[in-house]
């Protein structure tokens, strides 16, 4: 890059400075000693110590010109930085009260969590316990139907191998059931529901009877029951009335003929 004098002026005149003022002999030969070191194919970019002050000039210039102008970006950039640290605080407070929440949430449900299992566990133990006892009940209850209906020797037979023989027994009862003829059952039919309004009315009756019998006794002993008396202080009025003396008025007592004749006599005199 090559620069002749009139272009340097008017380069430094545009940026304010003062133009350098040229170098002295002696200090290119200083320069030119100190290129000596260099390889010997080298190329030097600046022939004339002018050129690179004035290089050196327009760097300077820039350099000062860039500095300016960073100068408030780098404020920009600060209270930017600023900005967004107080965000970043922000946001990380309000994560960490979400946190809080979600452990403190963590906790009452594993505490729920337990105490439904705790629950579950009774349950089921309840459960347990009173599956046992359906069990033993309708082990009874199988037992007792078949020593009615099949046999009432012991035996070892499981509860269910005695449901099997009285489901036959039922079924050999229904066979013959159906082998009878349609009169017959229907006389036998007759029969059973007469011996059952015989049994209801007969219960019935008894009902009635342990009932009045209940309101005889309950009467006998409302009488033979002493009155109750009464204890404490006697109730009395809080104020007596006065008795107002009747007044009698003497009255002489006239027979009626004599009144008769004296108004007969007043009015003759008139």
């Amino acid at each position: 890059m090559s620069l002749n004098p009139s272009d340097y002026g008017r380069t430094l005149g545009v940026h304010g400075y003062e133009p350098v003022p040229t170098p002295d002999p002696m200090a290119s030969e200083e320069l030119l000693k100190l290129t000596s070191w260099f390889p010997t194919g080298a190329e030097l970019y600046f022939s004339d110590p002018q050129q690179l002050a004035a290089q050196l000039s327009i760097l300077t210039d820039q350099i000062l010109s860039l500095t300016e102008n960073c100068t408030p970006v780098d404020e920009t950039l600060e209270a930017d930085i600023e900005i967004a640290k107080e965000k970043i605080k922000t946001s990380e407070e309000r994560l960490k009260l979400q946190v809080d929440d979600m452990k403190r949430k963590i906790v009452m449900e594993q505490e729920r969590a337990a105490l439904f299992k705790q629950k579950v566990q009774l349950y089921e133990s309840m459960k347990t316990q009173n599956e046992d006892k359906v069990s033993d009940d309708l082990d009874s209850m199988v037992a007792e139907l078949y020593s009615s209906c099949v046999d009432s020797r012991p035996n070892n037979l499981s509860t269910i191998e005695k449901l099997a023989c009285v489901e036959y027994q039922m079924s050999l009862l229904l066979d013959e059931i159906e082998s009878i003829p349609e009169d017959t059952l229907k006389k036998l039919r007759h029969i059973q529901n007469k011996e059952k309004r015989s049994r209801l009315r007969e219960e019935k009756q008894r009902l009635e009877m342990e009932k009045k019998k209940e309101m005889k006794e309950r009467c006998s002993r409302r009488s033979l029951s002493e009155a109750k008396k009464i204890t404490g202080r006697q109730l009395k009025p809080r104020s007596f009335l006065v008795k107002q003396p009747i007044q009698v008025t003497e009255k002489t007592s006239v027979r009626p003929k004599e009144d008769l004749h004296a108004y007969l006599f007043e009015e003759d005199s008139d």
